[in-house]
C-alpha cells in the first residue's frame, strides 16, 4: 500500500532563492534517505516568506514517486537523494485558507514544526485530499 509523505520547499531563502515551480518537475531533494518506494504519494507545501512574521503556504504540488536519483552537485552538495515523479496530480497551487480546517490541521501538526519530509499520518493525508480535491490513489 502506498505511503503519503509530507514535504516542505521554503522559497526566497538564502539556501533557497527559487520557488518550487523553477524545478520545472514533480522532485524532492534530500539530505538523508527516507524509505520512499514506487508508488509512494508526496505532497509539497511550499513556505515563502512575505514579511518577519508571516509565511504564505501553498500546496504546489502532489505526485507519485517514480523513482530515487542522485541529485546534481549544481542543486547544492548537502542533498544526497532526490524523489522524482513523473508528473503532478495537482492542476493549480492551493493557496493556504485560515478559515479551513483541513489546513488549519496540516499547519498546526505540520507547518509549525520543523517541516522536511516525513511520512504523513492517515488524518494529514485525508486532509490533504479533501484540500486538493484528489482522491485517486
Amino acid at each position: 500500500m502506498a505511503q503519503h509523505w509530507l514535504a516542505y520547499h521554503q522559497a526566497h531563502s538564502k539556501e533557497n532563492p527559487f520557488p518550487y515551480a523553477a524545478l520545472e518537475q514533480s522532485i524532492v531533494y534530500s539530505k538523508e534517505e527516507f524509505r520512499l518506494n514506487a508508488g509512494d504519494i508526496i505532497w509539497m507545501i511550499q513556505g515563502e516568506k512575505i514579511s518577519s512574521r508571516e509565511t504564505r503556504y501553498t500546496l504546489v504540488d502532489c505526485f507519485t514517486v517514480h523513482a530515487k536519483a542522485t541529485p546534481p552537485t549544481m542543486v547544492s552538495d548537502d542533498f544526497m537523494y532526490a524523489y522524482i515523479g513523473k508528473k503532478s496530480l495537482l492542476t493549480l497551487p492551493i493557496e493556504w485558507d485560515k478559515a479551513n480546517e483541513d489546513w488549519q490541521l496540516i499547519h498546526q501538526k505540520f507547518l509549525t514544526k520543523r517541516p522536511g519530509l516525513r511520512k504523513a499520518t492517515s488524518i494529514e493525508a485525508t486532509a490533504l485530499k479533501n484540500i486538493s480535491g484528489i482522491s485517486k490513489f
